[in-house]
């Protein structure tokens, strides 16, 4: 999903504040799986926030539209 807008709620350690609507599909992902991943994107990246901020995922596979590569740490970043 993407998100408009987050908040820092600590400098150390870093905690940040974001809102998920518990309509939303990222809602259930993130209770069911208990882990959350935020990547911040550029300026040069505003397609790639269109393209997963414009329809639901419960109607069509984001990721697999994405060059997605896995770290050891098991986030998703954009490659």
């Amino acid at each position: 999903m993407t998100v408009s807008q987050f908040s820092e709620v600590a400098h150390y350690p870093t905690r940040l504040w974001v809102c998920v609507a518990t309509t939303c599909l990222t809602h259930e992902l993130i209770t069911e799986s208990g882990r959350f991943t935020l990547c911040v994107l550029h300026v040069g990246q505003a397609e790639i926030a269109l393209r997963c901020g414009s329809v639901s995922g419960r109607e069509r596979d984001k990721c697999s539209e994405l060059s997605l590569y896995e770290p050891r740490n098991g986030s998703y970043p954009v490659a």
